[in-house]
């Protein structure tokens, strides 16, 4: 089952959460990871976005996440 997603957030605005989300590059909607240090270079998966470490260049692109907070976590 698919997870509702938010809408497309201004790249200018920063997620609240650490992890993974959806973001619209210029080579189209890509995953990368939201850390402590910004925004880490993308991935054409949520899986290798998780493991990326070196920071993006691209920090102010639109970006969208899950709707509502995974289960087992706060909202």
């Amino acid at each position: 089952m698919k997870r509702p997603l938010t809408p497309w957030i201004d790249g200018e605005l920063l997620p609240a959460r650490y992890g993974v989300y959806q973001r619209q590059h210029p080579a189209g909607v890509l995953y990368s990871r939201w850390s402590r240090y910004g925004w880490m270079f993308a991935s054409v998966t949520a899986q290798g976005a998780a493991r990326q470490t070196a920071l993006s260049n691209a920090q102010h692109v639109p970006w969208r996440g899950l709707a509502e907070a995974p289960e087992g976590t706060a909202s």
